[in-house]
């Protein structure tokens, strides 16, 4: 029997953040049954991520029309699967292009959306619904957007992200706190700096580490200055391996104001490491057990924040407990039964 070709098409495959992790785990999976490649609509260099089941990775990077070029490929290779990751407009821009073509009835277009769909603006929501009503199949990573797509009859799958569980459960106090993530608005950590501006009051000699890069960096530096937190927090930059950050940390901290399926908060239960987040849409409610192994907490409750981190470093043997009890939480990430959700797609 003759080998499927598949097709990921991507915003910036050239990035490391979730999207681009998630994408590498797809193409683990669906490489065992298919030849992949991958159509990035920019980006140039050096992928981060190994992507080692793909054949090749195409940039559109210097194409005046990357996305119509893309649905072009797709159509003269014409591949029988085509996933679309989108943290945005990309389902809607790529139907929208398709429209210029024939549609092959053999090939089965999968949109993969990456942002909670609530966290959109009327007109965005209006595009996006038109679009994802034509995809034979669309992939959400939580159960109110699966619930909401169904609704309006779109053909809707919940797939969640994975976990690597490694056991490591926390028995030594390091006194340091962790976030990850982009250095934008949407991770709210201009709101993390004004709590920790408090915690650090009553908690003296604990350190905050924020991995990532972005475009609020130097506006986040220059809040540290006259929040008088400078010597307690460090900004890492962009880390190739993360593992020793997990490992040596005491709880993991995350503020947004909305996400998708945050995959920092993932990779922190696979390091048995509790987590506070604010409960925002959507995301931190699918991973952490309120109370079991992190708190969830209302949005703009700094107050009720500050209290579980307070609670979380004066109380050794609760933050071991709720360390442990990631073994009993992370099962529905399993790699394993993703994966064949991935392949069942195809």
């Amino acid at each position: 029997m003759e080998n499927k070709k598949s097709a990921i098409v991507i915003d910036n495959a050239f990035l490391y953040a979730g999207t681009e992790n998630i994408c590498n785990f797809m193409t683990e999976c669906i490489s065992k049954n298919s030849n992949i490649d991958i159509l990035s609509v920019k980006g140039t260099g050096k992928p981060f991520y190994s992507f080692s089941g793909v054949n090749q990775i195409l940039t559109f990077n210097d194409s005046k029309h990357p996305v119509f070029d893309i649905v072009k490929k797709i159509k003269k290779e014409q591949y029988n699967s085509v996933f679309i990751i989108s943290m945005g407009r990309l389902s809607f821009e790529f139907m929208l292009c398709l429209m210029f073509f024939k549609k092959n009835s053999f090939t089965k277009l999968i949109a993969c959306e990456h942002v909670s769909f609530q966290s959109f603006n009327f007109l965005i929501k209006k595009m996006k619904l038109w679009a994802l009503k034509k995809y034979d199949k669309v992939v959400v990573l939580t159960e109110l957007d699966k619930n909401y797509f169904l609704s309006k009859k779109i053909n809707a799958i919940k797939i969640l992200n994975p976990i690597n569980y490694r056991n490591h459960i926390k028995n030594k106090k390091f006194r340091k706190a962790l976030a990850i993530g982009r250095l934008s608005r949407q991770k709210g950590f201009d709101i993390l700096l004004s709590i920790w501006k408090d915690f650090i009051n009553n908690n003296p000699g604990w350190v905050l580490d924020i991995a990532g890069d972005g475009e609020c960096l130097e506006e986040l530096k220059l809040q540290c200055q006259k929040l008088n937190i400078s010597d307690s927090v460090s900004f890492l930059g962009k880390i190739q391996d993360v593992s020793s950050l997990y490992k040596y940390s005491d709880m993991f901290l995350m503020t947004s104001r909305y996400e998708g399926l945050p995959l920092v908060l993932l990779e922190a239960k696979s390091w048995s490491l509790p987590c506070i987040a604010f409960d925002c849409p959507t995301g931190p409610r699918e991973i952490i057990v309120d109370n079991k192994d992190g708190f969830l907490i209302e949005m703009s409750d700094y107050y009720s924040y500050l209290e579980k981190m307070n609670k979380l470093a004066n109380d050794f043997d609760l933050l071991r407990e709720f360390s442990y009890n990631t073994k009993l939480t992370y099962k529905k990430f399993s790699n394993d039964a993703i994966c064949s959700q991935w392949l069942e797609l195809i």
